[in-house]
């Protein structure tokens, strides 16, 4: 159970000194700091995780210098911390250690000084700011590394979101995440290395698929991570590879690594990330099948807004929170503009207003769409501030316009810019206005960005989101919905600050338990939901299939209506939050021997269940199986067709 306040403010860490261990933990998530080894930091534990920890190694910080043919690494966790010092404002801890650079023998490299500032953050994270500072030049340098973690090879999934430099998304100019990248504990050969490019990634994100996982992400002030060393671009690295004398995978951000001769380091160089553990949640979050759209979809504009009467009969269903997306379907001209207020002719705005005062009647909450990058042209103030806020891929680029039917869905805005305030702004005007219960925002994930009227260089807006985030968990208040739109956009710090997450949209006819990708099972962090994106001519039949696979993966459809109003109030589902772990199909830990037939666990210390879905219109039967590393069972049963059917072990 969430403490009160937990919902608007998060959870404060607590800071604890024991000897040279330096403990910061909340409810949810320990770190561990060691002042002998340079207050770098040892530990990183989920508590309704493995509880386990997951550095198998001390933090660090490098500098690497030829030396008599070798090469010579002074690191920052050899040698205990000069000084230390703590802060608090009641809200966000700030621990600081201050230190050298030391080789195993315990010699320090000269004329070098290293200051590590983490503030912990109520929300999952802490933001670890990293200063060298070099009284001298520094020759024969070839390498430095920034932040290297060492981490369990119980890890089996991958996600990095490279630079846009190096994005294959060339084509669309947004810095994606790559894909997804399964892990093998060292057992396959593409685990070594599992990631590795000539640029740094602005995040990687990896993790044990159901259980616990850490994020790192650079920044929004990027340039600085730049020409470290040399002005050449791609002299940089960044690898995730396993070990295996280590057992574990070393994830290295290396803004320098090249061999080439003369290369130097002098002045002061300032580093900044961000390092998140999720907060996952004790019991399997139940699933919450009343997330669905508010307007109707039937061509009728006249009466899309949903009747007294059609509201009590999506509350009988068991819809309590419902959408308002509006994107001008209809053609007409009449849509919610992005941050437009009001957003309809009077005659919408007073449907709209009886609508929303039904809803909240029947106890239904409603929350509208909102784009937290797309800033339309018809808007006030779009004129004259649009230039300067505009997110611009690259130097001299134009602003970026997403078109669509109704005409345009906005321009791209950078947070890193007075967007920030004019968005926060129009969100909170329509908040006060009208009784909306939450918000549903679309763009969850930052972009990376050359607009030189934000920043001296290359930046993106991953801190600015997370702070409106933060805002807006405030000012929904207690009982107010974050609703995000994060397709296939994992993010541990995101999702902590969610109350619900759509991870995916989804269209195939060929229906299947693996057509999703790993975020929609990802972690118990918050309900998860797949928008279906199947035409009008698909069946109800293949409507039910779809959310067959989506239960087996832990999560739900999002339309306006099921496909079979019972559906999602199945016996089953009440005895879900019993369980504290949960494997989707594609993990493996459970299988069928019917091609027909998907298979998805949940289990926890005394218990397992598992799910099985016959997807044939036939009736099958089926062996199944389940394999955990302390127990296993299998069993023979008959399954209807197009029906779930568990089996408790």
């Amino acid at each position: 159970m969430e403490k009160s306040g937990g919902r608007t403010c998060g959870f404060p860490y607590c800071v604890h000194q024991e000897g040279s261990r330096i403990t910061v933990e909340n409810e949810y998530t320990r770190w561990v700091h060691d002042l002998d080894l340079g207050g770098e930091l040892t530990g990183a534990a989920v508590r309704n995780g493995s509880g386990e920890n997951l550095l198998l190694k001390p933090q660090k910080t490098s500098i690497t210098v030829r030396d008599a043919g070798g090469y010579h690494v002074f690191a920052s966790n050899l040698q205990p911390a000069d000084r230390f010092r703590l802060e608090n404002d009641g809200k966000i801890s700030c621990l600081v250690f201050e230190g050298g650079l030391f080789d195993g023998e315990g010699n320090r490299l000269p004329d070098v000084t290293l200051c590590h500032m983490v503030e912990y953050h109520p929300w999952g994270y802490g933001v670890h700011r990293v200063r060298l500072e070099l009284s001298r030049r520094i020759t024969d340098v070839c390498q430095m590394q920034v932040g290297t973690l060492d981490v369990a090879g119980s890890m089996d999934m991958l996600m990095t979101r490279p630079a846009f430099a190096n994005s294959r998304n060339y084509l669309l100019p947004n810095n994606l995440i790559d894909g997804g990248h399964e892990l093998f504990h060292g057992r396959k050969y593409s685990d070594s290395p599992a990631y590795y490019s000539r640029f740094l990634p602005v995040s990687v994100l990896i993790y044990q698929q159901g259980v616990e996982g850490i994020e790192m992400a650079l920044t929004d002030d990027l340039y600085r991570w730049d020409g470290v060393g040399t002005d050449i671009p791609g002299m940089q690295q960044s690898w995730v590879s396993y070990i295996p004398a280590m057992k574990g995978y070393e994830i290295r951000f290396a803004p320098l690594d090249c061999t080439m001769e003369g290369l130097y380091l002098e002045g002061s160089y300032d580093f900044g990330y961000r390092l998140t553990l999720p907060y996952v949640r004790k019991n399997i979050t139940p699933v919450r099948p009343f997330v669905g759209r508010l307007l109707k979809q039937d061509g009728d504009f006249e009466h899309r807004w949903p009747s007294r009467e059609e509201l009590m009969q999506k509350k009988a269903e068991g819809f309590e929170f419902l959408g308002l997306h509006d994107e001008g379907d209809e053609g007409n001209g009449i849509f919610w503009r992005n941050t437009l207020f009001p957003p309809y002719p009077p005659e919408e705005m007073a449907k709209m207003r009886q609508c929303l005062a039904d809803a909240g009647e029947l106890g239904i909450k409603v929350a509208p769409y909102c784009s937290l990058k797309e800033f339309h042209p018809e808007a006030p103030d779009y004129q004259g501030n649009a230039e300067s806020w505009a997110r611009l891929p690259g130097p001299g680029d134009d602003i970026i316009l997403n078109q669509c039917a109704c005409g345009c869905y906005g321009g791209m805005m950078c947070l890193e810019s007075p967007w920030f305030e004019k968005r926060r702004e129009t969100i909170d005007r329509m908040l006060t206005a009208l009784p909306f219960k939450g918000v549903y925002y679309d763009w969850c994930f930052g972009l990376e960005c050359e607009n030189r009227a934000h920043a001296p260089g290359r930046h993106w807006d991953n801190d600015k989101l997370l702070e409106f985030l933060e805002w807006t968990r405030k000012r929904v208040g207690e009982d107010g919905e974050v609703y995000l739109h994060m397709t296939a956009h994992p993010s541990l710090a995101l999702e902590n600050l969610a109350t619900v997450v759509l991870t995916d949209e989804r269209s195939e006819s060929a229906v299947s338990p693996q057509m999703f990708t790993p975020h929609v099972s990802f972690m118990n962090l918050a309900p998860r939901m797949s928008c279906s994106l199947l035409t009008a001519k698909a069946t109800p039949e293949m409507r039910k299939a779809m959310a067959m696979c989506a239960l087996l993966n832990h999560a739900v459809i999002w339309n306006y209506a099921a496909a079979d109003p019972a559906f999602y109030h199945q016996d089953w589902l009440d005895t879900v939050s019993r369980y504290t772990r949960h494997a989707a199909p594609g993990t493996g830990k459970c299988t069928a021997s019917s091609p027909e037939v998907g298979c998805a666990l949940y289990w926890n210390d005394e218990k397992v269940l598992v799910v099985l879905a016959n997807f044939s219109s036939k009736s099958v039967t089926t062996e199944w199986r389940f394999s955990l590393p302390d127990r296993s069972g299998h069993g023979k049963i008959t399954l209807q067709p197009l029906k779930i059917t568990t089996v408790e072990s």
